[in-house]
């Protein structure tokens, strides 16, 4: 790769524009180079953190103005698909916050967009960062690797993204928000690590239960996968702090983040094949966050900053993690799983948009 940094711009100056933006101060591969935000207001507490960041408040003047390698898209998620596709017809890369898109229809209209500007477009899913979820992913390659044979049989899953309720402000896009499509996080990173792709929705529980200080549905889904495996994926705003946790189930091994929820906590392992014992056995793999985010860490922000590392060496003609297909499936299964729940848990599949879109 290159030494000369990308530069960024980001679209959207509310809480997760601010969190990207500082994840983009100081970084030694991307930086900065603008933010597009029309509210006054949400410009005028951006500029507040960031005097030396240009704002700009209209976008067709921005995208022509500004020069930029890529963008992040992190607006509410009605506006998601529509600013994709302008970033993209302006010749930029893109990513994009969670979800993706919120139809069938959007995903085409991204999909066609990235074929047509010939730029890599992906979802910034930061958690398929977190040091366990990489942890995960690389062992999970190791197994596979070790063996001669096709893929080893996933069988299912857990994904559950507890989410804190503490701290957000009423009022927000959340509160009217159809969470049923927000089932990324705790789907995104079972299909990043065993690089599954959604088929259908087979269950939806659409009422789950309802946020105190969000007063938005977090729902509860089983997602089938294109080799058969089922996930369970699980929203909660009804906990005292932010967990995050993550079980992968195969037919001879099995691997668990910390049951605490912790991010940074040792795997847990269950392996027949490799031990001694004729049943097999329990191990635990601790998990390095330094050795993950390598000269990243301590920078503070470090899911976002390897998100963005990873997506920059993707233009640089570098191997994708998370490319436009699997960014497409992982948002689809949520729109899926929201239609499912209003069609009285009836299965929905969901049909690939692409097979795949590159530079």
């Amino acid at each position: 790769m290159s030494t000369e940094k990308q530069t960024c711009l980001v679209i959207g100056a509310g809480p997760r524009g601010t969190v990207l933006a500082r994840a983009l101060s100081g970084h030694p591969d991307v930086s900065l180079v603008g933010v597009l935000e029309p509210s006054p207001v949400a410009a005028a507490a951006f500029r507040t953190e960031f005097p030396q960041v240009p704002v700009h408040t209209d976008a067709a003047e921005a995208l022509r103005t500004m020069t930029a390698d890529f963008a992040v898209v992190a607006t509410p998620p009605q506006r998601h698909a529509r600013d994709a596709v302008a970033v993209l017809d302006h010749g930029l890369a893109v990513l994009v916050e969670c979800p993706m898109v919120e139809s069938r229809e959007q995903a085409e209209a991204v999909a066609e967009a990235a074929t047509r500007s010939g730029r890599p477009a992906a979802m910034a899913e930061s958690f398929c960062y977190l040091p366990a979820v990489q942890s995960m992913k690389r062992l999970i390659d190791v197994m596979e690797l070790g063996s001669e044979a096709a893929p080893p049989l996933v069988l299912g899953g857990e994904g559950h993204y507890l989410e804190m309720d503490t701290g957000l402000v009423p009022g927000g896009w959340r509160d009217d928000y159809a969470m049923a499509r927000y089932i990324t996080h705790g789907l995104g990173p079972l299909l990043y690590a065993t690089g599954q792709r959604a088929r259908r929705v087979i269950a939806l529980d659409p009422l789950g239960r309802v946020s105190r200080a969000q007063g938005a549905l977090m729902p509860s889904a089983l997602v089938e996968t294109d080799r058969g495996a089922v996930f369970f994926t699980a929203n909660s705003g009804l906990t005292p702090r932010p967990l995050t946790r993550w079980t992968i189930v195969a037919d001879e091994w099995s691997v668990e983040s910390d049951p605490q929820g912790t991010w940074e906590g040792p795997l847990r392992v269950f392996d027949r094949a490799g031990s001694e014992q004729a049943q097999g056995g329990w191990r635990s793999e601790p998990v390095d966050p330094a050795a993950v985010y390598d000269d990243l860490w301590g920078m503070g922000f470090e899911p976002e900053r390897l998100m963005l590392r990873r997506f920059a060496r993707e233009l640089a003609h570098g191997t994708p993690d998370i490319g436009l297909e699997l960014s497409l499936n992982i948002s689809l299964a949520g729109v899926a799983a929201e239609r499912s729940g209003r069609g009285r848990g009836i299965p929905v599949d969901i049909d690939p948009v692409v097979s795949a879109v590159g530079p």
